[in-house]
C-alpha cells in the first residue's frame, strides 16, 4: 500500500528533487567544424530572443520573462545552445515530464546562415541521447501548420504527426501540428 501512495504522490506533486536528467556541457563536431553544446544562463537570454526573432519574427509570445522563467527552471526544464566560435547559432529547450516519461520539446531555433547544415538534427541527437540515458519513452513538440520545413525535418527525424491543436499560436491562431517520437528501442544514431 505504501508504494502506491509514494507512486500517487509523485503524479501529484512530482517529486521536489531534479527530474531534468543532468547534462554536461561538451563539444560536438558537425561537418568538421567546432561547436560548444552547452547549458543556457540567463545573461544569455537577449541572444536566444535575437535568434528566435530572426528566425520566427511574427512570433511574439517568447519573451525575456518568458525565457527567463523558462531557463531559472531547472527543476522541469533545459536549454542547451550550440555556439561555434563563440557565437549563438542554434538552441533547443525542452521540459521533462518523468512520471509520463516524456520530454517536450519547447523551442528549437537555428540561426539562418547556419540552416540547412545538420545543427537542428545534433540538437534533437543530444536530446534523445540524454532522454535515453535516462530512460524517457517519447519526445513531443508542436509545430505551425505552415512550418513545412521544420515537420519535413522532424519527419525525418522520426516524429510522427498525431493530431492538431485550433489556433495554437497567438500571434496570427494558426493551428500546430503535434508531433511525437519514441526513444525507447531506437538505437543509437
Amino acid at each position: 500500500m505504501s508504494h502506491l501512495l509514494k507512486n500517487f504522490k509523485s503524479l501529484i506533486f512530482h517529486d521536489r528533487k531534479n527530474q531534468v536528467p543532468s547534462f554536461s556541457n561538451c563539444v560536438l563536431y558537425i561537418h568538421n567544424r567546432k561547436y560548444l553544446l552547452c547549458h543556457a544562463l540567463v545573461p544569455d537570454i537577449p541572444e536566444m530572443l535575437t535568434l528566435r526573432q530572426q528566425v520566427s519574427p511574427a512570433e511574439t509570445a517568447w519573451n525575456f520573462s518568458v525565457f527567463e522563467a523558462e531557463v531559472k527552471n531547472t527543476q522541469q526544464k533545459l536549454y542547451l545552445l550550440l555556439r561555434f566560435q563563440d557565437q549563438l547559432v542554434a538552441f533547443i529547450g525542452a521540459e521533462f515530464y518523468p512520471h509520463k516519461a516524456e520530454m517536450h520539446i519547447t523551442n528549437l531555433a537555428v540561426a539562418k546562415s547556419f540552416q540547412r547544415q545538420d545543427l537542428a538534427t545534433n540538437l534533437l541527437v543530444s536530446l534523445e541521447k540524454l532522454g535515453r540515458q535516462n530512460n524517457y519513452r517519447t519526445m513531443s513538440l508542436e509545430v505551425r501548420k505552415s512550418n513545412l520545413i521544420a515537420q519535413k525535418l522532424y519527419t525525418k527525424f522520426g516524429f510522427l504527426a498525431i493530431g492538431t491543436l485550433k489556433s495554437y499560436y497567438q500571434s496570427n491562431h494558426e493551428d500546430a501540428v503535434i508531433m511525437k517520437y519514441l526513444v525507447k528501442g531506437k538505437t543509437e544514431r
